[in-house]
């Protein structure tokens, strides 16, 4: 996840979604590919509804929610990840929203994917 915010910039997307399931967690993110500099394809200058950035962890350890209301508009501010201090191979994700916080803890590998409006994989170039 951290060579991923190494490379990208969440700053203007739009939390959607964190579905919890017993073994795999996913994040959806309706990402702003304005600040990629072309490497993911941007249709203009203002935050499209597409693409969709999709964040599968396995092993979500804990979550804890700092707001007063999470809905389709809260736009990420700043997101940063880095290794746990104590649990090993587990890192800590955490989202600075327009509307609060988010932390999640979680295994150190991260699926993500990126699709299009029709469920088509956009590659991600890291």
């Amino acid at each position: 996840m951290a060579k991923f915010l190494d490379a990208y910039s969440l700053h203007d997307s739009y939390w959607l979604s964190l579905n919890v399931g017993r073994f795999e967690s996913d994040l959806v993110i309706r990402f702003d590919a304005v600040w990629t500099e072309g490497r993911i394809p941007h249709p203009g200058v203002r935050v499209a509804k597409w693409p969709r950035l999709i964040i599968t962890m396995s092993g979500l350890v804990e979550s804890q929610f700092d707001f007063g209301d999470i809905d389709h508009s809260s736009s990420i501010m700043e997101a940063v990840s880095e290794e746990h201090p104590t649990l090993n191979r587990t890192t800590i994700t955490r989202y600075l929203l327009d509307s609060g916080s988010v932390e999640l803890v979680h295994d150190a590998v991260v699926e993500l994917r990126m699709i299009d409006p029709k469920g088509k994989l956009i590659p991600i170039p890291l």
